[in-house]
């Protein structure tokens, strides 16, 4: 995984580490870019071969969710600011229908 956020929080975890503390990392980094004007962000796998599910959200943004046996492993959030929280509360829960995504 590439980008700034998951340099920072990694190499806090790896400093922890090495002064010897037992905690996991099991931070799920994300990763964004805004490119001629089209802002996003993605958490989690984005692959092209799982079962996805699509939401538009009132100010025209996008939410993806790719799903795997039932949960959700990836988000992509297109044109949609201060989202990434969100996102990353999906990651936790099961996702049935575009509805669960809002």
């Amino acid at each position: 995984m590439e980008h700034v956020d998951n340099a920072q929080t990694m190499g806090r975890a790896a400093g922890r580490a090495m002064a010897g503390d037992p905690e996991p990392y099991d931070y799920t980094p994300y990763i964004y870019s805004r490119v001629l004007g089209i802002d996003w962000q993605a958490i989690g796998k984005l692959d092209p071969s799982l079962e996805t599910l699509t939401t538009t959200m009132r100010d025209g943004g996008r939410v993806v969710a790719y799903i795997r046996d039932g949960r959700t492993v990836g988000v992509l959030l297109w044109q949609i600011a201060d989202g990434l929280d969100a996102a990353r509360s999906l990651l936790t829960r099961r996702i049935e229908s575009p509805a669960d995504l809002g």
